[in-house]
C-alpha cells in the first residue's frame, strides 16, 4: 500500500513508536484509525441529548455498561450488554477508549488540532467511555481522561474508525 495512504507514518528509524506522525490529512485517508474525540462521542450518543445513550436512569446501566457494580473487577468481551441506537456495543464502561487528540481542555468556539501530528510519550492523550472500575459519574458520554500513548494497562482499549470517501 503506497504511504501516501496510511493514517500513521513510521518514526526516522522507520518504527511504530515514539516520534511516529499522523499526517495532516489523516481524517481524509481510507484506511483504519483511531477515532477523533468528536466522532468518538457523536458514535456514543447515538443521537441522544442525555449523558447516557439509554437517558437518565442508573438503574439501566448495568444493561449498557460494565462498571464498578457489575464488573466483578475485569474488563468483559465486546458485545456481552446491550448496544446504543447505533448498535455500538461498550461505549460506556468496561475500557477507557483511545482518541486521536491530545489531551486539551474545551475552549469555546475553538477546534486546534494542529499540534496532534507527532505523537510524543509527555503529550497525554485521550481516553472515554469510562472503565470497569468506575463509579455511574464516570460512565457517561461526555467523561474525559488522558494517558500517556505509551501507557498500557487493563483499563485501556481502543476502538477503531475508518473515513469512507
Amino acid at each position: 500500500m503506497p504511504q501516501d495512504q496510511w493514517c500513521y507514518l513510521p518514526n526516522d528509524r522507520r518504527e511504530y513508536d515514539v516520534g511516529m506522525t499522523i499526517p495532516a490529512d489523516a481524517f481524509q485517508r481510507t484506511r483504519y484509525r483511531l477515532p477523533a474525540e468528536a466522532e468518538w462521542e457523536y458514535a456514543c450518543r447515538a443521537g441522544t441529548v442525555t449523558s447516557r445513550y439509554h437517558g437518565l436512569s442508573n438503574r439501566l446501566l448495568d444493561a449498557y455498561a460494565r462498571f464498578a457494580a457489575n464488573s466483578n473487577d475485569h474488563a468483559w468481551p465486546g458485545g456481552s450488554l446491550l448496544p446504543n441506537d447505533l448498535g455500538c456495543f461498550d461505549m460506556l464502561g468496561n475500557v477507557y477508549e483511545w482518541c486521536q487528540e491530545r489531551q486539551h481542555d474545551y475552549k469555546p468556539g475553538i477546534v486546534d488540532s494542529s499540534s496532534d501530528h507527532i505523537l510524543c510519550i509527555r503529550s497525554p492523550r485521550l481516553l472515554r467511555g469510562g472503565a470497569f472500575d468506575n463509579r455511574p459519574a464516570g460512565v457517561r458520554s461526555a467523561y474525559r481522561y488522558w494517558s500517556a500513548p505509551t501507557n498500557r494497562g487493563i483499563y485501556l482499549g481502543f476502538r477503531l474508525a475508518r473515513t469512507y470517501n
